[in-house]
């Protein structure tokens, strides 16, 4: 019986994922993978695409690619990406994913942490990322490497969950759900129970230590998820941490 069959092993699981690391995600990679085809996976999604844009000729990091479906949506449009995750069964979706779209050549996938990222200095043009800074230990030291891995005048455009995203919040959205994102809302809102509900201010305070200038924080899905995006300086001479 899949995880969406009984919602509430769905909400423990998420709830437990802080406790269990992040590598836990590969007992529950075949509820991402179904996530990824609902409407309400595709907004989040476009909330992370869409200040990237246009992508073409540009190479995005990925960061925590779960099933590859952000992947996809960039190399759509033209992006060469790095699909980064740290577990094994959610790479192995994101390639399954990847090859029946025929992307192969566009896309690299990587295992590894997101807090010590595998990647050369100044060696991807932009980072994308869904609901993954706020799942991890240290968000700052995962921006700081963000910041690291960025070219001069790359931008960051990650969606995270919002401080005012509730356990009703599939009853609140302005379309309705089916219950395969209802249960994924439940699960949110369990792993969103057992890590640091970070207000805007709180968000631009993890940005500047990680020495990134401070990012616009807007809704991508109200109640539910923010987009936190920024941009790199040009050059690598200091910024004022303003936003951009």
């Amino acid at each position: 019986m899949g995880f969406f069959c009984r919602s509430s092993v769905t909400v423990h699981y998420f709830a437990r994922m802080s406790a269990m690391g992040l590598e836990r995600f590969d007992e529950i990679a075949a509820l991402f993978d179904r996530v990824t085809e609902t409407r309400l996976h595709w907004r989040l999604r476009c909330g992370a695409t869409a200040p990237l844009r246009p992508v073409a000729g540009r190479t995005v990091l990925d960061l925590g690619t779960g099933p590859g479906g952000l992947a996809r949506d960039l190399v759509q449009q033209g992006a060469q990406v790095v699909g980064l995750d740290g577990a094994p069964e959610m790479l192995q979706r994101a390639r399954r994913r990847i090859q029946r779209a025929g992307q192969e050549a566009s896309v690299a996938l990587v295992q590894g942490d997101a807090m010590h990222i595998p990647l050369a200095d100044d060696s991807v043009s932009d980072v994308a990322g869904l609901l993954v800074l706020h799942l991890l230990k240290d968000p700052a030291a995962a921006l700081r490497e963000c910041g690291r891995v960025l070219r001069p005048g790359g931008r960051l455009a990650l969606v995270t969950q919002s401080d005012d995203f509730a356990a009703d919040a599939a009853g609140r959205l302005d379309q309705p759900l089916e219950q395969l994102e209802k249960d994924f809302l439940q699960g949110c809102h369990g792993s969103a129970e057992s890590h640091p509900r970070r207000d805007r201010q709180a968000w631009r305070e993890v940005f500047q230590v990680a020495g990134l200038p401070v990012p616009t924080i807007t809704h991508v899905v109200p109640g539910v998820a923010w987009l936190l995006f920024a941009r790199l300086p040009d050059g690598r001479e200091d910024f004022t941490g303003e936003p951009t």
